[in-house]
């Protein structure tokens, strides 16, 4: 069995209405309605939900669910209907009538039931004062820490320039030391030179004359022996 809808008819719009549509729909619509509207707001956002569309098993017909009007008072008689009443549709496969109304449920709420602390604007304020000022102090100490080892590390390179001007000075020092240390050698090279022949020319000179003296001396006892001869003879 099917049932007759009741539709509401609005005011026909033509082309000369101009301004004049917006007081008579407003009209028109609290003579249709009243304070519907304003007294059922909330009724109307909790029935305003998507329709949800349902596969049948085994038959293969769809149909969608129509929004009951839950929660809506009973005053409102003939208005309910026109806003939320099941609705008959055929399927496109047969002439069979399929009747699908599902009750909307709403949505989960999540219950809080512990309220939560408050927090004042004061308290936010000493907070992030105390955490700048914590992150002043560590930024203070690491800039001393930086500045501490910046310091070191020109001492250190100060060091190491002395160190380097001295390892010069000494390496200078060297070479002179290297040069004089030559001239030393080639003196006592000479020397050595000149011992070697003063050493030759003295053995020279000690044979010569030895030599010499031997030979006249021998000479002069010769003479002297013959001389002795001479005169034993004449003695005798």
């Amino acid at each position: 069995m099917s049932r007759s809808v009741s539709r509401s008819t609005f005011p026909s719009i033509t082309p000369n209405a101009g301004k004049s549509f917006g007081s008579e729909y407003q009209a028109w619509w609290k003579k249709t309605h009243g304070k519907f509207l304003d007294d059922h707001l909330q009724a109307l956002v909790d029935i305003a939900r998507p329709i949800p569309v349902v596969h049948l098993e085994g038959s293969g017909k769809v149909c969608k669910n129509k929004v009951l009007n839950i929660g809506m008072p009973s005053s409102l008689g003939a208005k309910e209907n026109n806003i939320a009443t099941p609705q008959r549709e055929k399927s496109q496969d047969s002439g069979e009538y399929l009747s699908c109304s599902y009750l909307m449920k709403p949505p989960p709420v999540t219950q809080v039931k512990k309220r939560l602390p408050y927090v004042s604007c004061d308290e936010v304020k000493d907070d992030l004062g105390k955490e700048l000022f914590a992150a002043g102090e560590r930024l203070t100490n690491a800039m001393f820490e930086e500045q501490d080892k910046v310091e070191e590390v020109s001492s250190i390179r100060q060091s190491l320039d002395n160190m380097k001007k001295e390892i010069r000075v000494l390496c200078k020092r060297t070479q002179d030391l290297k040069v004089l240390l030559t001239a030393v050698e080639d003196e006592v090279d000479g020397a050595k030179l000149a011992t070697l022949f003063a050493v030759k020319e003295f053995d020279a000179c000690s044979d010569t004359d030895l030599t010499n003296g031997l030979g006249q001396n021998k000479e002069h006892l010769e003479a002297m022996r013959q001389e002795l001869i001479n005169d034993k003879l004449c003695l005798d």
